[in-house]
Protein backbone atom coordinates (compact mmCIF):
# COMPACT_ATOMS: atom_id res chain seq x y z
CA UNK A 1 0.00 0.00 0.00
CA UNK A 2 1.44 3.40 -0.96
CA UNK A 3 1.67 6.28 1.46
CA UNK A 4 -1.05 8.21 -0.35
CA UNK A 5 -3.58 5.40 -0.22
CA UNK A 6 -2.69 4.68 3.42
CA UNK A 7 -3.24 8.34 4.30
CA UNK A 8 -6.54 8.36 2.40
CA UNK A 9 -7.73 5.25 4.21
CA UNK A 10 -6.81 6.71 7.59
CA UNK A 11 -8.46 10.05 6.69
CA UNK A 12 -11.62 8.32 5.46
CA UNK A 13 -11.85 6.26 8.65
CA UNK A 14 -11.41 9.39 10.78
CA UNK A 15 -14.17 11.26 8.96
CA UNK A 16 -16.47 8.23 9.06
CA UNK A 17 -16.00 7.71 12.80
CA UNK A 18 -16.49 11.41 13.50
CA UNK A 19 -19.73 11.59 11.55
CA UNK A 20 -21.13 8.31 12.89
CA UNK A 21 -20.40 9.03 16.55
CA UNK A 22 -23.37 11.37 17.09
CA UNK A 23 -25.87 12.04 14.29
CA UNK A 24 -26.70 15.45 15.82
CA UNK A 25 -23.07 16.53 16.17
CA UNK A 26 -21.94 17.45 12.65
CA UNK A 27 -18.21 17.93 12.04
CA UNK A 28 -17.09 21.50 11.40
CA UNK A 29 -16.25 22.11 7.75
CA UNK A 30 -13.36 24.44 6.93
CA UNK A 31 -12.32 26.27 3.77
CA UNK A 32 -9.12 28.12 2.92
CA UNK A 33 -9.44 31.79 2.06
CA UNK A 34 -6.54 33.20 0.04
CA UNK A 35 -5.69 36.89 0.48
CA UNK A 36 -2.89 37.25 -2.07
CA UNK A 37 -4.84 39.75 -4.16
CA UNK A 38 -5.32 41.99 -1.11
CA UNK A 39 -1.66 41.71 -0.12
CA UNK A 40 -0.54 42.76 -3.60
CA UNK A 41 -2.98 45.67 -3.65
CA UNK A 42 -1.79 46.95 -0.25
CA UNK A 43 1.83 46.76 -1.40
CA UNK A 44 1.20 48.27 -4.83
CA UNK A 45 2.57 45.21 -6.63
CA UNK A 46 1.07 43.88 -9.87
CA UNK A 47 0.55 40.15 -10.38
CA UNK A 48 2.98 40.24 -13.31
CA UNK A 49 5.66 41.78 -11.06
CA UNK A 50 5.13 39.08 -8.43
CA UNK A 51 5.49 36.42 -11.13
CA UNK A 52 8.86 37.93 -12.08
CA UNK A 53 9.95 38.18 -8.43
CA UNK A 54 9.08 34.54 -7.72
CA UNK A 55 9.82 32.85 -11.04
CA UNK A 56 6.25 31.51 -11.11
CA UNK A 57 4.06 31.54 -14.20
CA UNK A 58 1.81 34.63 -14.32
CA UNK A 59 -1.15 32.28 -14.72
CA UNK A 60 -0.29 30.58 -11.41
CA UNK A 61 -0.30 33.96 -9.63
CA UNK A 62 -3.59 34.95 -11.29
CA UNK A 63 -5.20 31.67 -10.25
CA UNK A 64 -4.11 32.18 -6.63
CA UNK A 65 -5.40 35.75 -6.64
CA UNK A 66 -8.75 34.63 -8.02
CA UNK A 67 -9.05 31.56 -5.82
CA UNK A 68 -9.18 29.10 -8.72
CA UNK A 69 -6.83 26.62 -7.09
CA UNK A 70 -8.21 23.47 -5.53
CA UNK A 71 -4.67 22.60 -4.50
CA UNK A 72 -2.09 25.14 -3.42
CA UNK A 73 1.57 24.37 -3.90
CA UNK A 74 3.60 24.88 -0.73
CA UNK A 75 6.55 25.73 -2.97
CA UNK A 76 4.52 28.55 -4.56
CA UNK A 77 3.45 29.88 -1.16
CA UNK A 78 7.06 29.72 0.04
CA UNK A 79 8.31 31.64 -3.01
CA UNK A 80 5.61 34.27 -2.63
CA UNK A 81 6.27 34.69 1.09
CA UNK A 82 10.01 35.00 0.45
CA UNK A 83 9.55 37.55 -2.34
CA UNK A 84 7.16 39.66 -0.26
CA UNK A 85 9.02 39.25 3.05
CA UNK A 86 6.03 37.58 4.71
CA UNK A 87 6.72 35.61 7.89
CA UNK A 88 3.13 34.88 8.97
CA UNK A 89 1.18 32.70 6.54
CA UNK A 90 -2.11 34.13 7.80
CA UNK A 91 -1.24 37.26 5.82
CA UNK A 92 -1.65 35.16 2.63
CA UNK A 93 -4.26 32.56 3.62
CA UNK A 94 -6.47 31.52 6.50
CA UNK A 95 -8.48 28.46 7.45
CA UNK A 96 -12.03 29.56 8.29
CA UNK A 97 -15.24 27.77 9.12
CA UNK A 98 -17.45 27.25 6.08
CA UNK A 99 -20.25 29.33 7.62
CA UNK A 100 -17.86 32.27 8.08
CA UNK A 101 -16.26 32.10 4.62
CA UNK A 102 -16.58 35.21 2.48
CA UNK A 103 -17.92 33.52 -0.66
CA UNK A 104 -19.27 36.82 -2.02
CA UNK A 105 -15.78 38.34 -2.24
CA UNK A 106 -14.33 35.08 -3.56
CA UNK A 107 -16.99 35.08 -6.31
CA UNK A 108 -16.27 38.71 -7.20
CA UNK A 109 -12.53 38.00 -7.38
CA UNK A 110 -13.10 35.08 -9.74
CA UNK A 111 -15.45 36.99 -12.05
CA UNK A 112 -13.55 40.27 -12.27
CA UNK A 113 -12.56 41.25 -15.82
CA UNK A 114 -9.12 42.75 -15.02
CA UNK A 115 -6.67 40.06 -13.83
CA UNK A 116 -4.06 42.74 -13.02
CA UNK A 117 -6.19 44.53 -10.46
Amino acid sequence: MSKISLFSAIGADAVKSATESDPYDKPTIYVVEIYLKDVLKRRGIKQKELAQMTGLRPNAITNLCRGYNERVSLDHIGRIATALGITDISEIMRLVEYEEADFFNMYNSIHRDDPEE
